[in-house]
């Protein structure tokens, strides 16, 4: 995950009027493969091996470390990019224990491990990290004179540099900031001097290199190819995030200094310092949920989807979008149960698993509550059964009548929910694992009423030994409602004949203090896709960007209680509302602007109504819903200024020029008396 505390290194933003354009530059270090170890000093056990550079064989008790030749000046920082493989493991011990980026102005031949040592800054990519409470594999750490400045798994990420496979690792200094970056994914991002603690001599420069090291745990730990560009002016990081409320939006962004322009969040460029840069973001996420506003360094900033950004210091900005949809049914996350005797996560097997159990499905019971639903979205928690991927993975609703066994003639719908593939971190369960999968971008229509889920592998994917497909679909969900919950789980090996019947093996038992029904509860959340209210708000004689000015909304459903919400416009005044079915009373109010309503806004299940247009009339100055006296007084006491003055304020800035005028006084004499909607 990014370390979000970087946040407070926040500069000064502003819009240009020109554009920056600069080239990348070149490449210090270049090894587009390892055909030679030119350039290289190779210390211990690092040798050059099939157009590879492999720091440690796979056998124990190894330690090699490689550097170029050639100190690298780093006083305006630098981009890396390799490709690295960790593989041919230990069979009883595992992969181990990992391989190190360094930095350092301590020797071109030192002999260091994958931690660094007194005068390093080393980026560590372990397969066998050690901490105190136990070994952690598939971490990302950074340490400093080596000692640990900031550690993350990768598994939130959905990488895992344990699977023996090629993965890419860039790490950009700029600015003073360190990012790390695994599979285009930014993981890591601190504050460090390199100067300062003495990682660079006096005129900036250091040696660089890897190094491996093998103990009990061993691999081949071998790098593939390497680049590493110094800056030679100053540079600044711009960190690219998404609130979608997680990660993998698509964001457009020019090329930066290593030539790398568009990306997925979280990603990271570097640019020259005081660029400008534009990023303009997906409207829509892959999960369906529609672009809402950017933040700069934590801060609301702006609706429009192109952004525009000096680069006079680091940033952090992050696309932020809005849910268009919302949880219909969730049954809670996995836990543990008693399987045997042993505690562990339990997948019930889900597919056409044997000759005998050619539909070995799970029935697990929900409801759609009155007005029906339009399933967008499934998550589900399930494991990959090796040897048995399929090509995807399916669904079948079921009619339920009461918690009778469903049968053949219940179905109400079927169809594919997306491949079959490993999922992503849940962070509702402790560790790191794959076992989350969400399915967006679905149109399952389901009228009010109660329901079977049953989920299943089909076809035979990538990996398949057996001619047999399966999915374990997890157990031990605690959010079922009591009303749904049984003794048991109906089960099928075939089906329609003998189809669905209990199953409830005394081996699977609670743990002390679980729901003993919660052995017989499968993971799974049903999305249901919102209405959406959409217009146009004109902020009546304001020459500024309506797109950096909040709106407050307040929604009032069939006159119950109000709902706050702030919104941005894009830079025509266009908004969206995400709301679920009803009738609203929709109320817009800006900080000098006076407050409209618009009433009998009625939607139905997942409607879009358009063309709700308001224009609001300036001049409350004070926020009192009236342009009165008082407004006057304000403008009054800060007549003259512009910002930074002493006496400024914002909402005297009527006409958004930046200076409280004679305009702005104009606009308040021709709305005196004006009074606000309630």
């Amino acid at each position: 995950m990014m370390c979000r505390a970087l946040r407070f290194a926040a500069g000064l933003l502003g819009w240009a009027f020109v554009v920056l354009v600069s080239a990348p530059a070149f490449a210090q270090i270049n090894y587009p493969n390892f055909s030679s170890s030119a350039g290289l000093n190779l210390v211990g056990n690092a040798q050059v091996t099939a157009n590879r550079l492999r720091l440690t064989e796979n056998r124990m008790n190894q330690q090699g470390a490689a550097w170029y030749a050639t100190k690298q000046n780093l006083t305006h920082g630098f981009s890396t990019t390799f490709q690295f493989q960790l593989h041919g493991q230990s069979p009883e011990d595992g992969l181990g224990y990992g391989l190190g980026f360094h930095v350092q102005n301590v020797s071109g031949t030192l002999n260091v491990n994958e931690r660094g040592a007194a005068g390093t800054l080393t980026v560590s990519f372990a397969t066998f990290f050690q901490l105190p409470e136990g070994n952690f594999p598939n971490v990302v750490a950074v340490y400093l004179n080596g000692n640990l400045v900031d550690a993350t798994s990768l598994f939130p990420n959905t990488i895992n540099i344990n699977d023996e496979g090629i993965h890419t690792a860039r790490v950009d200094y700029a600015g003073g900031w360190l990012t790390v970056s695994v599979d285009g994914e930014a993981v890591i991002a601190i504050a460090v001097d390199l100067a300062a603690q003495g990682i660079v001599d006096s005129s900036g420069s250091a040696w660089v290199g890897f190094s491996g090291r093998t103990v009990f745990a061993y691999q081949n730990t071998d790098v593939l190819n390497w680049t590493l560009t110094p800056f030679s002016a100053p540079a600044r990081t711009l960190i690219v995030l998404g609130d979608n409320p997680y990660e993998g939006v698509a964001v457009s962004a020019p090329a930066d200094l290593v030539n790398t322009g568009n990306g997925v969040t979280p990603f990271v460029r570097v640019y020259p310092a005081g660029s400008l840069v534009t990023l303009v973001p997906a409207q829509f996420a892959p999960d369906g949920n529609e672009f809402e506003k950017w933040q700069i360094d934590d801060a609301d900033y702006s609706g429009h989807p192109e952004l525009q950004v000096v680069l006079d210091d680091n940033h952090i900005v992050t696309a932020v979008y809005e849910s268009t949809k919302a949880p219909v049914w969730d049954t809670g996350a996995p836990h543990t149960v008693l399987s045997s005797g042993q505690e562990v996560y339990l997948g019930y097997i889900s597919g056409n698993y044997s000759a005998t159990l050619p539909q070995r499905w799970s029935a697990i019971p929900f409801s759609i509550p009155a007005g029906g639903a339009l399933i967008s979205q499934v998550e589900a928690n399930w494991f990959v059964v090796e040897g048995y991927e399929g090509a995807e993975v399916r669904y079948i609703v079921w009619r339920r009548n009461g918690l009778n066994r469903p049968v053949d003639g219940d179905q109400v719908a079927q169809g594919v929910l997306g491949a079959y593939a490993p999922g992503m971190d849940d962070p509702r369960i402790p560790g790191g694992e794959d076992w989350l999968h969400r399915y967006s971008g679905l149109n399952i229509f389901l009228p009010e009423g109660d329901y079977y889920l049953t989920i299943y592998s089909e076809g035979t994917g990538a990996g398949n030994t057996t001619g047999f497909t399966a999915l374990a679909w997890l157990t031990g969900a605690d959010l079922q409602p009591a009303q749904v919950e049984q003794d048991f789980m109906w089960r099928s090996a075939r089906f329609p004949s003998p189809g669905f019947e209990v199953y409830a093996p005394t081996n699977i038992q609670p743990r002390a203090g679980q729901d003993p029904k919660d052995r017989w509860n499968c993971a799974f959340v049903l999305y249901g896709k919102l209405a959406v209210i959409r217009g146009q708000i004109t902020l009546g004689d304001y020459d500024g960007d309506p797109s950096l000015v909040p709106i407050s909304v307040r929604l009032t459903k069939d006159g119950g209680s109000p709902e706050e919400r702030t919104v941005y416009t894009d830079r025509d005044g266009n908004y969206s509302l995400w709301v679920e079915p009803g009738t609203y009373e929709v109320s817009f109010k800006a900080s000098h602007w006076l407050r409209v309503n618009l009433t009998g806004v009625t939607l139905g299940l997942a409607e879009e109504v358009t063309g709700q247009n308001v224009t609001l009339t300036n001049g409350d100055i004070d926020g009192d819903n009236e342009v009165t006296l008082f407004d006057f007084g304000a403008l009054v006491a800060s007549f003259g200024s512009m910002p930074g003055d002493e006496g400024w304020n914002p909402n005297a800035d009527l006409d958004g020029d930046e200076e409280v005028t004679l305009f702005d006084f104009g606009i308040l004499v021709r709305n005196f008396g004006a009074i606000g909607d309630e």
